[in-house]
């Protein structure tokens, strides 16, 4: 076999490893959203009410990450990760659980629990960012497998995380399912998703949505 053969075999052997492993990730996505198959009737992307938006007293969640604010003590303030348990670290008073509760329930908290150690503590709590959403991505793209994106990012970003779409792609043929509250099928064409009044292109995803590109 000449050089230039070798070469193009090696080429076909690992394009072949690589689709063969990306299919693997797809079918383990896939897996985890049976009865979600193609026969599911769909919805268009501009028919499908929106989901509200996170308020600012929205309960703390783990993965959030909170700003806090004491008064003349700037050693206690700023923002924190809240970690897998539910707590953050205070630099005085240590771990201090505040998942499941709003802003304004651990300032409350936070006040309270100062108010012994310091002699008239002014706090404010916020959430500074909400946790990342987890998605996947699967069908004709580049690299199909789960990814984290922002609360407010959208199709267009879940296949960008997916490396874009591969040539077998049709860029009509675009779905999100979405399980909670209700599953839903929803479709998009690529095409809307380069116009920023269409709905498509101000879609949000939700955690746990699947994006399928047929």
């Amino acid at each position: 076999m000449t050089q230039g053969g070798e070469r193009l075999s090696r080429r076909g052997r690992l394009g072949g490893l690589r689709r063969l492993s990306g299919w693997a990730v797809a079918l383990a996505v896939a897996s985890a959203c049976s009865g979600c198959g193609s026969s599911l009737p769909y919805v268009w992307v501009q028919d499908v009410v929106p989901p509200k938006a996170p308020s600012a007293d929205a309960p703390i969640q783990a993965g959030d990450t909170i700003t806090v604010f004491v008064q003349e003590q700037e050693g206690l303030s700023g923002d924190f990760l809240v970690g897998a348990d539910g707590s953050y670290v205070q630099p005085i008073l240590g771990a201090v659980h505040v998942a499941g509760r709003t802003p304004d329930q651990v300032q409350r908290h936070l006040t309270e629990r100062l108010r012994g150690i310091l002699a008239e503590p002014l706090v404010s709590v916020a959430v500074a960012t909400r946790r990342p959403i987890r998605i996947g991505v699967i069908g004709e793209v580049l690299q199909p497998g789960y990814f984290e994106l922002g609360v407010d990012e959208g199709i267009l970003s879940g296949l960008a995380r997916a490396g874009g779409l591969n040539d077998f792609a049709d860029e009509d043929e675009i779905f999100v399912i979405r399980r909670h509250p209700e599953l839903q099928r929803i479709r998009v064409r690529y095409r809307e998703l380069m116009r920023p009044e269409h709905a498509a292109a101000r879609f949000r995803l939700l955690d746990g949505d699947t994006i399928v590109v047929e």
